[in-house]
């Protein structure tokens, strides 16, 4: 399931058999259909089966499309938006939307589908989204330079449909660029290249924010220990690991690591720099690790927290699991409460 995200006036959610008569408001129009791959709906059964057979198999997909877009002020789903996979080997999704007349003009698709990309290029392993529309499609064309995508071409009778041959516009947003517009700090998914970078925003981390709950002795071990560059390639290869940037520079990381034995995760790190605590960075990092063990089936997320974020986890949902630990680090005993999190 996708998780819920928000914008100023708008919820984003996944959707429910219960919205298809909103659905049905807006998909029974030709005129809303008349450039789109999908047909009108006849009766509210055909909203039904798109939400029960469509909808519902790109969720077990783990895809995050379609998201339901809810308009705060009346509560009602007013459109669709989402980006799905064209080929996860070479990160590339597609961006997708669809919205009720009644709320044309008004920017909210872009708003919607600004939030979506975010959330994408922020939380999987994709360097491309692309958008395409029919060459009659105006107002959708608009909607992508809105969004700043690179118009890149047409492709020529590229579908077959209605019983004519259709040539559609082509346009993309790389991670590159959307990154070139990000004003403070960041989340993105790790990659390589970024080994050091991680390494010395968790040496950071340990040295300027949890030296308050540790003595001189601990910090100085746990905090100056050896790079090693083949372990961190390994982990952003193999797990899920994403990183906070501000300003070129990785100012934090967080970890999860799945044996993919049982239907447990466990976060093996979740550190950030004095330069970007408090900006709520550390809960969509968690949030983050919580909706892709939800994604990989999981039903239990193991931590050992730090004696600094404990009243973080436990903030965050996590329970205390017996007595504080010592884990052996450079010579030095390192205390660490052990938590869990029933999904």
């Amino acid at each position: 399931m996708p998780p819920t995200l928000e914008t100023k006036r708008l919820i984003l959610r996944e959707l429910h058999i219960d919205d298809a008569e909103d659905i049905f408001a807006y998909a029974k129009k030709k005129h809303i259909s008349e450039y789109t791959l999908w047909e009108p709906h006849q009766t509210i059964k055909d909203s039904e089966d798109f939400i029960s057979e469509y909808v519902q198999s790109s969720y077990e997909e783990g895809a995050p499309e379609p998201f339901a877009i809810v308009e705060k002020k009346s509560r009602r789903v007013i459109g669709t938006v989402g980006c799905f996979w064209v080929s996860k080997t070479n990160r590339h999704m597609e961006l997708a939307y669809a919205l009720n007349d009644e709320f044309w003009g008004q920017g909210l698709i872009v708003e919607a589908a600004q939030k979506v990309i975010d959330y994408c290029f922020s939380f999987f392993e994709v360097d491309r989204i692309q958008c395409r529309c029919k060459v009659q499609n105006i107002a959708s064309f608009r909607v992508m330079e809105k969004l700043n995508f690179t118009y890149e071409g047409i492709l020529r009778n590229a579908i077959y449909h209605r019983e004519r041959s259709w040539d559609l516009k082509v346009t993309s947003l790389l991670l590159e660029e959307w990154k070139s517009t990000k004003k403070g700090p960041y989340i993105r998914r790790a990659r390589i290249g970024d080994e050091e970078g991680i390494h010395q925003a968790h040496m950071k981390s340990i040295q300027q924010v949890n030296a308050k709950d540790y003595r001189p002795d601990q910090i100085e071990a746990w905090g100056n220990r050896e790079f090693h560059s083949e372990k961190r390639k390994k982990a952003i290869l193999n797990h899920h690991l994403w990183v906070v940037e501000q300003d070129n520079s990785i100012e934090g990381y967080a970890l999860i690591f799945d044996s993919k034995k049982d239907s447990t995760v466990e976060i093996y790190g979740l550190y950030l720099t004095p330069e970007v605590l408090s900006k709520g960075l550390g809960s969509t990092l968690m949030d983050y690790m919580i909706d892709m063990s939800i994604l990989l089936n999981k039903k239990k997320i193991k931590a050992t927290s730090t004696l600094t974020a404990i009243g973080f986890y436990e903030r965050m949902g996590f329970k205390r699991v017996g007595n504080i630990e010592l884990s052996p680090i450079n010579g030095a005993d390192i205390e660490g409460q052990p938590m869990e999190l029933i999904l």
